[in-house]
């Protein structure tokens, strides 16, 4: 195992062969009084590549073209060895608005390493949609070891896109868990845990929810990961079905996942039909975090 992407591609194969985890999370297909339109104008736009170096904190941001609005983007930690790579957690996933709107991803050195190391961000972008709105949820300012947000959309409106951001903490010690919307769609989710060995500052975590009139054909799809147990990294993907592409990405581990179980990668693939998601244990841990869920909100 040489390379990031050779190992990504050996999970990727795997992931591939999942069925839907319609049973574990509910997957909704959502209809609305007033006519749905179909989303013009998606691409998807990544973050310049930097130069890879060994900072215990990055950020990229992905700008979406002028007169674009974002429904939702991802992230991807890249190490140049594998020791690095096992020491990288997502801290934040975050769509913004502005005179250019676009999605800012951090990630951060949970453990030291010498290790050079990047992070790029992915956006996901479209020509203006009704009722377009970025909605927040903020846990309280504590020292809470786990911490769990949500951001509720408006009556009538439904999340395109989600993030979460941890907010406050002192680099390393704390990451994301969880970020997604609900299976239908209303309100999105953010988790956030201290890495393992503690951490005695106060902070909080921010969910967002990127909300729409729903469009026509919208509807949450789950993949989950094949690993189900106390392996180190797991991987899960998400395919929008025929004619559909991927409108936001979002991914979690289960709520009760341990200390050191952190979010890598969330990544929606050039071609936005389907979408992968990569957690690890950034501490090697014997307890049993079963399988991570890739998200995929999708629509015409």
């Amino acid at each position: 195992m040489t390379s990031r992407y050779r190992t990504v591609t050996r999970w990727v194969s795997r992931a591939m062969a999942l069925a839907l985890v319609a049973g574990a999370l509910d997957t909704a297909q959502l209809t609305t009084a007033a006519p749905a339109s179909a989303v013009t104008g998606l691409e998807k736009v990544s973050s310049p590549t930097p130069t890879a170096d060994s900072q215990a904190s990055k950020t990229a941001i992905a700008r979406c073209p002028s007169g674009k609005q974002v429904v939702g983007g991802g992230g991807w930690v890249h190490a140049v060895d594998r020791v690095a790579e096992d020491n990288l957690a997502l801290t934040e996933l975050r769509p913004f608005q502005g005179y250019r709107d676009g999605y800012r991803v951090t990630a951060e050195e949970l453990i030291y390493t010498s290790g050079n190391w990047w992070v790029q961000a992915y956006a996901i972008c479209a020509n203006p949609m009704s009722g377009h709105q970025i909605v927040t949820g903020t846990t309280s300012y504590s020292s809470q070891s786990r911490q769990h947000a949500k951001a509720v959309c408006p009556s009538g409106k439904r999340a395109i896109g989600s993030g979460a951001r941890v907010n406050y903490a002192s680099t390393g010690e704390v990451a994301l868990q969880i970020a997604r919307a609900s299976g239908s769609g209303d309100i999105t989710r953010a988790q956030a845990r201290e890495e393992a060995n503690g951490y005695s500052g106060n902070w909080n975590v921010t969910a967002y929810a990127v909300c729409v009139q729903p469009p026509y054909g919208y509807e949450v799809v789950y993949g989950a990961s094949s690993n189900r147990d106390s392996e180190s990294t797991k991987t899960a993907m998400a395919t929008c079905p025929n004619g559909k592409r991927v409108h936001g990405a979002g991914a979690a581990t289960i709520v009760n996942a341990p200390a050191g179980v952190a979010l890598q990668v969330v990544y929606p693939y050039n071609d936005l039909r389907r979408a992968m998601a990569h957690a690890v244990e950034t501490t090697p841990t014997s307890a049993d975090w079963d399988f991570i869920v890739f998200q995929a909100i999708c629509a015409y």
